[in-house]
């Protein structure tokens, strides 16, 4: 499910899980690692798109490991 925040699509961390083709808990240890932010909307949490497409950009130039 895309969410709209002003001119950007967020995802919940389940779809960013689903888009990265990885865990749920993966995608939280890249939050906690403070390699992806987070935006807030009430108790929900949300991860932009678009910065997550940068880090997959970031990854694959720098060998995997999403850029880390």
């Amino acid at each position: 499910m895309y969410i709209s925040l002003g001119i950007f699509y967020c995802l919940t961390v389940k779809d960013a899980a689903r888009y990265l083709s990885r865990s749920e808990n993966a995608i939280r240890i890249l939050i906690c690692r403070r390699t992806l932010n987070v935006y807030k909307l009430g108790r929900r949490v949300y991860l932009k798109r678009c910065e997550i497409d940068r880090l997959l950009e970031r990854s694959t130039l720098l060998g995997g490991a999403y850029g880390t």
